[in-house]
């Protein structure tokens, strides 16, 4: 390939130096045939030199010319038709000339082609470099896209968790409503939400039960306004609790709608919303109606058998004292703190009743039955008085012996008459 290239610029040297050199020699010789001086072609010589540099000039870049260069001399070769004439290749180097301009037109128009391909070039060579920047920017935004996708899937992930967390919390608020719901509905004491003005906002069927109004009949209206003789007071009450002071345990008596009166029993706990600020009040009522006349009862019966001259006492299923009155301390001189918590036997025997008649009694009175009978017993200061003995067993609702009531009478002195 080099021995090609090398010998391809040796044959181009080797015609730029004929181009150069014969078209002048063969002008000495056709003046010197022609017996003319040769400053008459001094004109035609510098045209044929301006040829030559032309030529050389273009040689290397458009092998066309070499074959002009040729036809040139070939035409300026041909003989003359005498020493007359004229010159013969004036006509041929004016045409050579006109071909040489128009190969110049057609070589600068493709200069101009080639200068219009190369800005063509130039600019698609800059597209492509804006090509590439913009491939690059794709390929950045590509992986930025990829990246968000990326935390696009994370924030989803992240934000299915929390709707499944919050579909779980959703499910156990609402799991722990109806609990608190059931709680409200089935609780046996009755419940009411109040707000900070007194107003019912709801209440329970234990509190319908209890004041004898329907929740609706109830819903929204001032809560002491169900107390009957006593509103301010528990008006009173109520707002020293929505202030942060708690009723416990109070006992209020009310005037139920069908003009009956019930004892309840209020308890109350302040609400709070999620910034910790009172808003409200649940009160907890408790019919106690039945306990307090059970109780007034109880202190009639105790005035009762305080005031009575028979000596009683209260054992538990095994025989152990656990109350006696004060009659039975006149009777036997023994006060309730030396004989609660000890047997009766123990106490009170005296030896002159046989074993067998005390296991009669305790089978009686263990098959639930009560007994009668005349016993002996011994006093504090050693004394034997002669009592008149009943004895019960006290049963629960089950028939299940609680203990045993003992009703005692001194007749020592009838029995000495």
């Amino acid at each position: 390939m080099k021995r090609s290239f090398v010998s391809a610029h040796g044959l181009n040297f080797a015609l730029f130096l004929a181009a150069a050199g014969i078209p002048t020699v063969m002008i000495l010789v056709h003046s010197y045939l022609d017996g003319q001086s040769l400053a008459s072609h001094l004109g035609i010589e510098l045209v044929a030199l301006l040829v030559v540099v032309l030529t050389s000039a273009l040689l290397y870049s458009h092998f066309s010319l070499l074959r002009l260069v040729r036809h040139l001399v070939r035409e300026m070769l041909r003989p003359s038709p005498g020493p007359f004439a004229s010159y013969p290749g004036e006509k041929n180097i004016t045409r050579g000339h006109d071909l040489l301009a128009n190969e110049v037109h057609r070589l600068t128009e493709s200069l101009e082609q080639r200068d219009s391909l190369a800005t063509e070039l130039q600019r698609l060579t800059e597209s492509l470099e804006q090509r590439d920047a913009l491939a690059d920017e794709v390929r950045r935004l590509t992986g930025s896209l990829e990246q968000r996708d990326a935390q696009l899937r994370e924030i989803r992930a992240k934000v299915q968790e929390g709707i499944l967390q919050s579909r779980h919390y959703a499910e156990s608020i609402q799991e722990a409503n109806q609990r608190l719901q059931a709680l409200v509905t089935e609780a046996p004491v009755g419940i009411k939400i109040v707000d900070l003005e007194g107003r019912i906002l709801l209440s329970n069927p234990a509190s319908e039960r209890i004041f004898g109004w329907t929740e609706q009949q109830m819903h929204r209206r001032l809560v002491w306004e169900l107390f009957g003789e006593q509103p301010e007071s528990v008006a009173d009450l109520l707002r020293a609790a929505a202030s942060g002071q708690p009723i416990h345990g109070q006992e209020i008596r009310i005037v139920r709608q069908d003009g009956s009166s019930k004892v309840i029993n209020i308890t109350t706990a302040n609400l709070h919303n999620v910034e910790g600020k009172v808003t409200g009040c649940m009160l907890v009522l408790a019919d106690v109606t039945k306990r307090q006349e059970a109780e007034e009862e109880l202190v009639r019966l105790r005035k009762a058998v305080e005031s009575t001259g028979e000596a009683m006492f209260l054992t538990d299923p095994d025989g152990t004292i656990t109350w006696i009155n004060p009659a039975f301390t006149r009777v036997y001189g023994y006060t309730a703190e030396e004989v609660v918590g000890h047997a009766t036997p123990r106490v009170l025997k005296s030896g002159g009743v046989l074993l067998e008649q005390y296991q009669k009694f305790w089978t009686r009175i263990l098959n639930k039955e009560g007994v009668t009978a005349e016993l002996v017993n011994k006093t504090k200061d050693g004394r034997l008085v002669t009592i008149g003995s009943s004895v019960n067993p006290i049963l629960d609702e089950r028939g299940r012996i609680l203990g045993f009531l003992a009703i005692q009478r001194d007749i020592s002195d009838r029995k000495k008459t």
